[in-house]
């Protein structure tokens, strides 16, 4: 709950300094530092680090939050909020509130989703730093806007692939509520306003992994919130953990709605293997490659459809060059298992689980689980059970 407050706390001395200071965006244009391509590989790296080891504090410290204010500010183009967005009290609310990270750390499941730095690269003039994010709700890829302000790097927005948008375009709800509350009454947009409970209810049922009360909160809103591209993507999350029909509606409804958003190969991409779609599943990880800029990762989904339709030789061969290069990396392995397993290889199967165990860190405990939830047929079939036998044996010994 954000408490009141008010600007009578804030001295009319305090107010002029504040007034005379640059803005964050002014700052930037003052910094004469220049940065090395390697300089910002570096700080890819450590932002990679900070989010693997959910250090949230330290990486919310990288972002500036007083830029990415002001940008939400200068979108509104009304003089009457730039003024109340530019006081210290309501800076100070602002940042308080705002939790980048959340948004970050919470897609990685604990012991498994993984952050990897890809690349540094400029976009119309402005240094961007990309990164893949990989998690049990599969792929994701965050690219970051990094500015140099004061004479450091800053990250100053980060557009999400699988949402479709901004950081700064998922905060609105938070700095919309500010806004309403420093002005008590509603300033901007009070169809959105007069939902805030049950949007704040809808994430809070998110969190606690209880979709369906989450989708009675979703459908509560109305239509029009429920169409925008924030909360669509809320539906297909919830959507996924409810049933295959329902998702696959949703999916179909987002397509609809944005057309020309990137966030589609990515959804097409689940979509698609859940049809057994091979041509499509080809197709979308294609698009998504040429999006990016192009990423190894994505030869592991090809290597699947290859395996298991038309080419098993040049599939096996794609998914052993990814585990090569990457030797630490479980992915290349998982999918390489995956494959011996429908295409009925048990004893390849087995090879690969103690790759699994023997090149990365997934443990034997970890591996055991992971089969039997996701690979019940399996699990139960006489190669696991030896294998598992073995290890329980030597393990007691």
């Amino acid at each position: 709950m954000i408490k009141n407050f008010t600007l009578l706390s804030c001295c009319v001395g305090i107010l002029f300094l504040l007034g005379c200071a640059p803005s964050e965006m002014e700052k930037e244009k003052q910094s004469t530092r220049q940065f090395s391509v390697q300089e910002y590989e570096a700080f890819g790296k450590r932002i990679a680090e900070k989010v693997n080891k959910r250090h949230s504090d330290t990486l919310n410290q990288l972002f500036d939050l007083e830029y990415m204010l002001e940008k939400m500010t200068n979108q509104l183009q009304k003089n009457q909020y730039q003024k109340i967005t530019q006081e210290i009290i309501f800076k100070e609310n602002f940042k308080k509130k705002v939790n980048p990270s959340s948004f970050i750390i919470k897609e990685l499941r604990k012991g498994y989703g993984r952050y990897q730095f890809l690349r540094f690269h400029p976009r119309q003039g402005v240094p961007h730093l990309l990164f893949r994010m990989t998690s049990e709700e599969g792929i994701n890829y965050h690219d970051y806007e990094v500015r140099i302000i004061d004479n450091e790097l800053r990250l100053t927005d980060l557009f999400v692939f699988l949402s479709g948008e901004y950081l700064s375009e998922t905060l609105k709800g938070t700095f919309i509520n500010l806004l309403s509350q420093q002005k008590q009454q509603k300033i901007i947009e009070p169809e959105l306003d007069e939902q805030l409970g049950n949007i704040q209810k809808l994430k809070q049922a998110i969190d606690r992994h209880d979709y369906e009360e989450a989708l009675q909160f979703y459908n509560s809103l109305s239509i029009k919130t429920q169409k925008s591209k924030t909360f669509m993507s809320y539906k297909l999350l919830i959507t996924s953990n409810i049933s295959y029909e329902m998702h696959q509606k949703a999916i179909a409804e987002y397509e609809k709605l944005f057309p020309d958003d990137p966030s589609h190969y990515l959804m097409d991409i689940e979509k698609y293997l859940l049809q057994g779609d091979a041509k499509n599943i080809l197709w979308s990880v294609d698009k998504l490659d040429r999006t990016i800029g192009g990423d190894e990762y994505l030869n592991l989904y090809r290597g699947l459809v290859y395996s298991i339709t038309e080419d098993k030789e040049k599939g096996l061969t794609l998914v052993n060059n990814y585990i090569r290069n990457n030797v630490k990396d479980p992915d290349g392995y998982w999918m390489r298992f995956q494959i011996h397993v429908l295409l009925d290889e048990p004893e390849d199967a087995v090879k690969t689980i103690n790759d699994i165990n023997r090149y990365t860190l997934h443990s034997r405990m970890f591996i055991t689980e992971k089969i039997e939830k996701n690979f019940p047929d399996f699990a139960e079939s006489s190669h696991f059970m030896n294998w598992k036998e073995d290890w329980i044996k030597r393990h007691n010994e």
